[in-house]
């Protein structure tokens, strides 16, 4: 049997906030699509996507009985409407596979609020820091 110790997911990208509203592009009558297909990097935009919820993680039993973690950092591109892009979620920095995977599945269901860029909401390509610590 496995002694189980506490355990910290801890997901590095912008804070979640509740009360960050979903027209911050500068819009008057809500938020507005891009029209383009273009994916803008985090260094072209005015405002960076920033995380308004997302799903409880879950810390693999086997890795944290392992003592597995660390940092996994993924590729993603955030839709104009806050959504992550079906298809865009790469691994860059891997950890191990069970914690890729969490890291994955925490991606594809975050929804963010998007990047601006000349009072227009975007898409845009941005890293997201997953940290996964075992406390002993």
């Amino acid at each position: 049997m496995f002694k189980t110790a506490p355990f910290l997911v801890f997901v590095a990208a912008c804070a979640a906030n509740s009360q960050v509203s979903r027209d911050h592009c500068g819009s008057a009558s809500g938020m507005m699509l891009a029209a383009d297909t273009a994916v803008y990097d985090t260094t072209q935009v005015t405002k960076r996507p920033v995380i308004l919820e997302g799903p409880e993680l879950h810390y693999p039993d086997r890795a944290r009985q392992e003592g597995i973690q660390g940092r996994v950092v993924l590729s993603i591109v955030v839709n104009a409407d806050g959504r992550v892009q079906a298809g865009s979620v790469r691994v860059i920095e891997s950890v191990h596979h069970l914690l890729d995977q969490e890291a994955i599945s925490y991606a594809h269901s975050a929804v963010f609020q998007p990047a601006c860029l000349d009072g227009r909401a975007v898409r845009t390509r941005v890293r997201l820091p997953i940290d996964f610590k075992v406390f002993r």
